[in-house]
């Protein structure tokens, strides 16, 4: 149900789920901010925001999660916004999206 080319999550199976992103990298300055978001069907949905501190000796990790009710056409992704002035690099191994049908809800 993850599409790969273009990121999104259709779930093919109506209900709710629970979808969270997480976005880790280095090299950010003590006065940018982070807003990691999951849109559903090209619109936000939720939205976590972080101040930041330096970054640069171990990197951050930043979240959002929600529940979101899906119909099998629907689909949902993962955004990041960086507002700060320093080049960032990715971690790879702190980055992740993940959705899962909940059951009994």
């Amino acid at each position: 149900a993850y599409n790969t080319s273009n990121g999104r999550f259709t779930p093919a199976v109506v209900g709710k789920y629970f979808v969270n992103a997480s976005i880790g990298f280095d090299g950010a300055d003590a006065n940018g901010r982070v807003r990691v978001y999951i849109y559903k069907n090209g619109s936000n949905y939720a939205m976590a925001s972080y101040g930041l501190g330096d970054t640069n000796d171990d990197g951050g990790i930043h979240q959002v999660s929600a529940i979101v009710e899906l119909d099998a056409d629907d689909y949902v992704d993962a955004r990041v916004q960086y507002t700060g002035t320093d080049n960032v690099v990715g971690q790879q191994v702190k980055t992740w999206f993940e959705a899962f049908k909940l059951i009994g809800v």
